[in-house]
């Protein structure tokens, strides 16, 4: 055996025949028949360890959203803001239906949880802020999956661990705006299409489609969910050459679905093309009329552009430009630098891997399209579905590490204490790097210029002020800008 194992597709044919089957059906059951005889709860524990860290993780990432989630950041944004608006008109009757267009203008459907939010919990920060904390936190579930089609059980809850305590996934899962939701519905249609073309179970399929329509419906980079799964057909067709037409049959189902359920929505688009299309036109490097970053010419500014994405996602370089600062610390790239090196890792080694790594690249690339094409980019904002993806080459790139350990042991064969020490240092290391970017996260949100950056805002202080008017604003079917904020408040004194 070498640094990386052999025909790495057949160890999850092998391990894991069905995600699905063994968490509605096995596991159950095993746990009700432990009910019955004791003796049963230690060999359940025993062939199901995995899971109960994996929901130990789940607990921990869910913890450090919620925890202060009201206060920290102190200030909320004008885009936090005009999505609680949203909600407020949805609440009072004046506001989109699931199929609509918010104030972005964007589909409605993430306003829509938002309001069921504030109508569930009250009317505050945590309110709103908390659909993107759960539905971030639940995205391990299915990243974690999606990771043992090629590394082991301990390298991928170590893969948990460290995206769900990524200082810009984390930033952005305490947030109130929706961009973050694609992480799970990426994953989650990934993880779909993986296990219906292992099982041809068309109820995967329909699955996958599911996602992908809540992609659509999500925050407008998620909506290349389905690029991602459309670009991994020829190789899905191609892994799969012996029965093909049903491959074949299943996508058709997943665009029968995507299309079925997404059609209310087209109409929309359609009837409103002009409203609906204008923050693409706002964005589109199309759209630039003169010099853009010392570029005058489309062609060369999106080949600046594509340099810009390869150096940002690929190098970690962190810009100097645009609202960088507003999203991650200036000067910090996506990843710290020992998750980047072991993102680095991941990638050589996932073309090894890539009968199972393909449309982990497949998703990942398709995220990047928006990045090219749209002005500001590379765009922390935009690109926040891209992170789960990201973290799987980082599984990868520990796993190769780890199989180098296996190898030197092999070798050298070193006491059980070397051994264990080498285990501990690993296991301390990546603890730390994940200790690392909670601690970095709180220390620059809570800093004078992460606040200033995430201007224009209103002070959590001033919210019950703020909040008041904008009720009031949507008893009546309006928004409340941010120029009538700052009158009141230049009326009332207020500093």
């Amino acid at each position: 055996m070498g640094l990386i194992l052999k025909e790495p597709w057949k160890l999850v044919q092998r391990e894991s025949p069905s995600v699905l089957g063994c968490l509605l059906h096995r596991i159950p059951g095993e746990l009700y028949g432990s009910l019955i005889q004791p003796a049963l709860i230690l060999t359940s524990l025993k062939a199901h360890w995995d899971y109960l860290l994996l929901l130990l993780l789940f607990a921990m990432a869910m913890t450090i959203r919620l925890v202060h989630l009201d206060v920290l950041p102190s200030n909320v944004t004008a885009d936090e803001l005009d999505n609680l608006q949203t909600a407020y008109l949805i609440i009072e009757g004046h506001g989109p239906g699931w199929y609509g267009l918010d104030w972005k203008p964007s589909p409605s459907f993430s306003t829509r949880l938002i309001s069921i939010s504030v109508e569930t919990f009250g009317a505050n920060i945590t309110s709103l802020r908390l659909p993107s904390a759960i539905l971030s936190s639940f995205a391990i579930l299915p990243f974690y999956f999606l990771a043992r089609q090629v590394v082991s059980k301990p390298v991928a809850l170590i893969a948990v661990l460290l995206l769900g305590s990524n200082l810009w996934y984390l930033h952005f899962s305490r947030s109130g705006w929706e961009n973050v939701h694609g992480a799970l519905y990426g994953t989650s249609a990934a993880l779909c299409l993986t296990l219906a073309l292992r099982g041809q179970s068309w109820t995967l399929y329909a699955a996958t489609g599911l996602f992908c329509t809540l992609g659509l419906l999500g925050f407008f980079s998620s909506a290349f969910i389905i690029a991602g799964i459309v670009a991994y057909l020829p190789f899905a067709i191609f892994l799969n050459r012996a029965r093909w037409k049903s491959v074949l049959l299943g996508y058709a189902l997943i665009a029968a679905i995507t299309i079925l359920l997404f059609v209310p929505q087209l109409k929309i688009f359609i009837a409103e093309w002009d409203y609906a299309t204008r923050r693409i036109q706002t964005i589109s490097v199309f759209a630039i009329d003169g010099e853009y970053l010392g570029d005058n010419s489309i062609p060369v500014i999106l080949g600046h552009q594509a340099i810009r994405v390869i150096q940002s996602f690929f190098l970690m370089d962190s810009p100097d430009y645009g609202l960088w600062g507003r999203y991650i610390p200036i000067g910090r790239g996506f990843l710290n630098f020992g998750t980047s090196f072991l993102f680095w890792i991941g990638l050589f080694a996932s073309f090894y891997y890539w009968r199972t790594t393909i449309l982990w690249w497949a998703m990942f690339l398709a995220f990047l399209v928006p990045q090219v094409f749209s002005t500001g980019s590379p765009n922390a904002a935009t690109a926040t579905p891209t992170a789960p993806f990201m973290y799987l080459f980082v599984a990868l790139g520990i796993y190769v590490i780890f199989n180098c350990r296996r190898k030197l042991i092999a070798r050298l064969h070193p006491s059980w204490v070397s051994r264990s020490l080498a285990t501990i240092t690993l296991l301390f290391l990546v603890t730390w790097l994940a200790i690392s970017d909670i601690k970095d996260y709180y220390l620059w949100i809570k800093s004078p210029d992460a606040l200033l950056a995430r201007a224009p805002y209103v002070d959590f202080h001033r919210f019950p002020e703020w909040q008041r008017l904008a009720r009031q604003e949507a008893t009546e079917g309006r928004l409340l800008l941010h120029d009538d904020w700052l009158i009141w408040l230049d009326q009332h004194h207020v500093d």
